[in-house]
């Protein structure tokens, strides 16, 4: 199912019921797990639905519980795999807001005109994201930021950027 796009990822255990801590990769996981079918994929594997889970608040995270799962032993296979929705099933992102996901292949070039690069993939700092271009001369490391970001065309699959080619 290539439509998929993963919302969180499984962590390492917690506990002795077996528990597991759940990365969200956006704010609202609780809604959008309620709200919609959701798919669990295990690395190197075919995504395939995610029956009945728990989900707990803990400190400023999550926990996820499986109901045949009752001890760490038995939790550590669900260590790294992925959950996910349906493309469709997420909300229209706000004007000027995208997701990840449907930037990936966006072929970057510059003010100038220049071809720096097709977004392979995108990673959280802290400070911002940054968009990782491969292809091109180089691979490079784009800032995510609005003074880098100068327009989005989804229909062309373009992005243009203010950026220099030999940065």
């Amino acid at each position: 199912m290539s439509d998929q796009v993963v919302i969180a990822k499984i962590g390492k255990t917690h506990g002795i019921k077996g528990a597991l801590k759940l990365y969200s990769f956006t704010e609202d996981l609780k809604s959008l797990l309620k709200d919609q079918q959701a798919f669990l994929r295990f690395p190197n594997r075919d995504w395939q639905p995610l029956g009945d889970v728990g989900l707990h608040p803990h400190g400023d995270g999550l926990l996820i519980t499986f109901p045949d799962l009752t001890n760490p032993e038995d939790a550590r296979r669900y260590v790294n795999a992925e959950l996910g929705v349906l493309r469709d099933a997420l909300p229209e992102p706000e004007a000027g807001q995208h997701y990840w996901i449907d930037l990936k292949g966006l072929s970057v070039k510059n003010l100038e005109g220049a071809y720096l690069g097709d977004i392979d993939h995108l990673f959280e700092t802290g400070a911002n994201d940054v968009m990782v271009l491969r292809g091109g001369d180089r691979e490079r490391l784009l800032p995510y930021v609005k003074h880098v970001i100068i327009a989005v065309d989804f229909p062309s699959r373009q992005m243009v950027v203010d950026w220099g080619d030999d940065w």
